[in-house]
């Protein structure tokens, strides 16, 4: 074995060795860990929203480990070739840094539906009855050339 390296089976064996010292229930009132022969299983005992914010999590991880590759496969394809030299250089962790947050935004609606928000309002914003005085003092700051940061120009 390569010194340093640790194998999966490692991690997740330190991971649950971890988390078996410290009290959970003592964090997380509402989490239940079930031991079944060597395996743990995740048990949330209240609230079925969690349970849908969780897999919403995780759908967003799962497509953003889809898409990732293929996208960065083609943008170093693409840079090769010269067709967009600009993606020459990107590292794997920006194309899945960037593909986590189209992939949050892409599922947050369909996310907000299966939790039960059907309108904004029920998130408790309100509309900003002053958003084009805002938008233009916006607009004003970032053409005075200090980039919108609000400081003196």
């Amino acid at each position: 074995m390569i010194q340093g390296y640790r194998s999966p089976e490692d991690v997740v064996r330190n991971f649950l060795e971890f988390f078996t010292k410290i009290s959970l229930q003592e964090y997380f009132p509402n989490l239940v860990l079930l031991w079944k022969g060597s395996h743990t299983l995740l048990h949330v005992k209240s609230n079925p929203v969690i349970l849908r914010v969780l897999a919403y999590l995780l759908g967003v991880i799962l497509l953003a480990c889809l898409l990732a590759p293929p996208l960065y496969w083609a943008g170093t394809a693409l840079a090769d070739r010269g067709v967009l030299p600009f993606l020459n250089g990107f590292p794997f962790h920006r194309y899945f840094s960037r593909c986590i947050q189209i992939s949050a935004l892409l599922m947050l609606w369909p996310a907000f539906r299966w939790i039960g928000i059907r309108r904004i309002g029920e998130l408790g914003i309100d509309r900003n009855p002053l958003w084009r005085r805002d938008l233009l003092t916006r607009r004003r700051r970032s053409d005075s050339g200090n980039g919108g940061s609000g400081g003196d120009p």
